[in-house]
């Protein structure tokens, strides 16, 4: 029952502390998802429509969302130089084709747009060699 406090202590706290930002957690997942948009990448997608809330759910036409999703967390030297710093994304595989992305109240600003840049290139890898 101790877990269930947890829970509730947590759900509590954002109720009362987190309302009013939520609304730029929602504009964060809409800028993290009109970024995979715009690389029209047949084989890594998002579903603008289905962007309501703070999670982007990203549709790999070949499948692989674990080792994308483990690919978003490593920094690989030709990276770093391509694009000027080490990114690292934290994502969940939902399933073989699919890609969970939530945005909370610790990830805004600059950080938003680095992991934009991160998915970003990882997405057009996806693209360059066609699979994930």
């Amino acid at each position: 029952m101790s877990q269930i406090g947890m829970m509730a202590a947590a759900g509590l706290y954002a109720l009362y502390n987190m309302v009013e930002r939520l609304a730029e957690d929602h504009q964060n997942a809409q800028y993290i998802a009109k970024s995979i948009a715009s690389l029209h990448n047949p084989a890594f997608t998002v579903d603008l429509n289905q962007v309501e809330t703070n999670m982007v759910f990203v549709l790999l036409k070949n499948g692989g969302a674990a080792n994308v999703c483990k690919r978003f967390a490593e920094t690989p030297d030709q990276e770093i130089k391509d694009l000027g710093r080490s990114i690292s994304v934290l994502a969940a595989s939902r399933n073989h084709k699919t890609i969970r992305l939530v945005l909370h109240c610790d990830a805004s600003g600059e950080l938003i747009k680095k992991a934009a840049q991160k998915i970003c290139y990882v997405a057009s890898e996806i693209m360059g060699n066609g699979k994930a």
